[in-house]
């Protein structure tokens, strides 16, 4: 992709919008629903034979925080608290099991493990996880995507593997960028090179798609800099390209 077509891109796409993670956007909700007009909602959308399921998972452990950071995030370097926080999301999908049974009979489409970083747990950990989620909805819908957010300074091979191993195909990869002093400012202290072996490695594993996520502005990202950093990145299929307040675009 040259720098023009980038840059043509991000023109065009470089628009206000609500926070990407929420949809419906926050000032849609007016009012807290009840669990019974919760759970009524869920078994009504879930009525029609054609209905399947889009799982998000989030995993809000971090060793660092981030500058550019606004998602729900916990910051600790005790890797172990992550094993408890597995048990207690599995036992929540099982109180939803009993009050809508439907989400056991309709197929999943889609699984994605945001956070936070879901690669803070361990493989052990993320395979418990992972196994847990598919004994209680097992069912997957022809053309299944399984998707994961990364960090490459924590992320090893045998995440890769666990992940390969559970059906998840398409990685996001945290780069954010490849200037050392813009990582220094936003506390992602990896220089590029660390960012290669991820990569070979999920090569290898004959992962789909591999998305670089890139996060911008902040101090000395200046834009002729920033469309060559782009420019250079092996996107596979898809570049995420999002702005510090979560508002951005996939190219």
């Amino acid at each position: 992709m040259t720098e023009r077509s980038l840059s043509s891109l991000l023109e065009k796409y470089d628009v206000p919008v609500p926070r990407y993670t929420s949809y419906p956007a926050v000032p849609h909700w007016q009012e807290t629903p009840t669990p019974t007009a919760w759970f009524d909602a869920m078994t009504v959308a879930l009525t029609p034979e054609s209905a399947s399921l889009a799982v998000y998972l989030h995993l809000p452990f971090c060793e660092v925080l981030c500058t550019f950071c606004g998602c729900n995030t916990v910051i600790t370097r005790n890797h172990e608290r992550s094993a408890p926080y597995v048990d207690l999301v599995l036992a929540e999908l099982d109180l939803y099991l009993a009050r809508v049974p439907a989400l056991r009979q309709r197929p999943v489409s889609q699984i994605h493990l945001g956070g936070g970083t879901p690669t803070f747990m361990s493989p052990e950990v993320l395979e418990a996880l992972l196994r847990g989620i598919a004994e209680r909805i097992p069912l997957r819908a022809e053309g299944f995507e399984g998707s994961v957010e990364v960090d490459p300074r924590v992320t090893t091979r045998e995440h890769l593997e666990v992940l390969r191993a559970n059906g998840l195909s398409r990685i996001s990869l945290g780069v954010q960028d490849f200037d050392a002093e813009v990582l220094r400012l936003r506390r992602r202290g990896v220089p590029a090179v660390a960012f290669q072996p991820t990569a070979e490695d999920v090569e290898v594993m004959g992962v789909n798609a591999m998305d670089p996520s890139r996060r911008g502005p902040v101090a000395r990202q200046v834009h002729d800099s920033t469309l060559r950093r782009l420019a250079r990145t092996d996107t596979r299929t898809r570049l995420s390209a999002l702005g510090g307040n979560g508002r951005g675009v996939h190219l």
